[in-house]
């Protein structure tokens, strides 16, 4: 693990910056991850410290390296491990990796590891923005913005002749995305009468949207070893149901308020109201009311 930050500032102004590159090698051989992560921070105060800006984005960076035990099968090394005969070597008399014509399901664990690829590459930005401003005393409004994108990318390559039995070879390629945004408004007041009298009241709107799209293709019998997952067309065997591809959105919105009170700190009150639609029900459901009162 390495890491490296900075952070400074004045009686205004913060800020914060790091930079982490962490490398980890698998308990099971073929299998690895590095990650590299930067993050950057700031807050700012202005206008007679009545705003206060606050800001951070931060990036990471993923590559994986995988090697497949879901199971029993061909290419499951945990279970093709553990049932191999010890005696039989890893490799043949030619150099080549040694194939066991034994029986059904048994193939060399070690061509597996060294031949197939499995990697995932992926990124994750997040973004956030806030900024609070006292109009006078006891009254504050709020804005809060926020971002997330992650893109994931599965990539696989199975060369010919891996397994013992009949193997013309595999590739694939899985791509997903994903967009989140947060806007979110509040304004809030507080106020306190004779000590004994007090008042807070909440008043807000939030919309949040979330994406997600999707493709992932597969193909059979390679005609280059060296191309690899890369040219997925190039392979002999390509058809229209290794295909397949996704879009998706929803939406949630709201608006809320909240007034509580309490007398001398024993006697309490609250009422609330909510108005939110979600895009996930139909046109004619999308909206509804939820309103509470509490006494203690």
């Amino acid at each position: 693990n390495y890491n490296l930050s900075f952070s400074g500032g004045n009686e205004a102004s913060t800020y914060y910056a790091s930079l982490t590159r962490s490398d980890w090698e698998g308990v099971m051989k073929g299998t690895e991850k590095q990650r590299t992560i930067g993050k950057l921070s700031v807050t700012h105060k202005g206008l007679d410290d009545k705003l206060t800006l606050s800001g951070s984005i931060q990036g990471t960076f993923e590559e994986n390296d995988y090697e497949n035990y879901d199971g029993f099968d061909p290419d499951d090394v945990i279970f093709q491990a553990i049932q191999h005969n010890p005696t039989d070597p890893v490799y043949d008399s030619t150099g080549d990796y040694y194939k066991p014509l034994r029986v059904f399901n048994y193939e060399n664990p070690m061509a597996i590891v060294n031949e197939i690829d499995n990697v995932r590459s992926a990124k994750r930005f997040l973004g956030n923005f806030k900024a609070d401003y006292e109009f006078v005393k006891g009254l504050t409004g709020s804005v809060n913005f926020g971002y997330i994108r992650d893109d994931h990318e599965n990539s696989v390559f199975r060369p010919k002749g891996v397994y013992t039995s009949a193997d013309n070879g595999y590739g694939q390629k899985n791509y997903e995305n994903n967009e989140q945004m947060l806007f979110e408004a509040t304004g809030n007041y507080t106020k306190t009468i004779n000590d004994v009298h007090n008042l807070t009241g909440l008043v807000g709107y939030s919309w949040q949207e979330s994406q997600t799209n999707k493709f992932k293709a597969e193909a059979w019998n390679p005609q280059s070893d060296f191309v690899s997952y890369n040219n997925l067309g190039s392979f002999i065997d390509v058809n229209a149901s290794s295909l397949s591809s996704e879009a998706s959105m929803w939406r949630l919105i709201g608006f809320f308020s909240r007034v509580q009170y309490n007398y001398d700190q024993k006697y309490y009150m609250s009422a609330s109201i909510r108005r939110d639609g979600s895009s996930k029900f139909g046109k004619d459901n999308q909206w509804g009311y939820f309103p509470t009162v509490s006494l203690g």
